[in-house]
């Protein structure tokens, strides 16, 4: 958690962009509520943070429909963070992933080979200044998994 945070600290002083891989299914909600208590006593964070996948989106809309008394009112608190920007459609992930200014980008995908992650690796994935995190597991033969390895000179993304 600490390493987390400090990683992303020290790349965002550098003004770089942080692409997140998450599994739409919970892993990116945990990921929301996360980045909200690592960051929403500090006033001098700033960065926005894109929410992209159209899943994750409908996933965060049942958990405010599913959850009940403090949890609710919990993530509901966590979803409406100013540094929380939702992209609800294919045309802002575009220009969201063609943006060069400093952003997180918490995707859905966790595997990164699939959907609107896509958009942002195709930018990001060759650019010093950006880095790629994938938060969770990442099958052989996904594009997660080649990033992860030590050996691997090139990753082919195609689309």
């Amino acid at each position: 958690r600490v390493k987390l945070i400090n990683l992303i600290k020290k790349e965002l002083s550098k003004n770089k962009r942080i692409l997140i891989g998450c599994f739409a299914q919970s892993r990116s909600q945990n990921m929301q509520a996360f980045l909200f208590e690592a960051f929403k006593d500090d006033p001098n964070f700033d960065t926005p943070i894109y929410v992209d996948g159209k899943l994750c989106l409908e996933i965060n809309n049942c958990y405010q429909e599913i959850l009940t008394d403090e949890d609710k009112e919990y993530f509901k608190t966590v979803l409406s963070w100013k540094n929380f920007q939702y992209i609800d459609s294919y045309e802002k992930s575009l220009n969201t992933a063609v943006n060069k200014d400093k952003k997180i980008v918490l995707v859905g995908g966790g595997m990164l080979t699939q959907g609107r992650c896509i958009n942002h690796l195709k930018t990001m994935v060759e650019d010093k200044n950006s880095i790629i995190i994938t938060a969770g597991y990442c099958g052989n033969g996904t594009i997660g998994f080649e990033l992860q390895r030590d050996d691997k000179k090139c990753v082919k993304i195609k689309r």
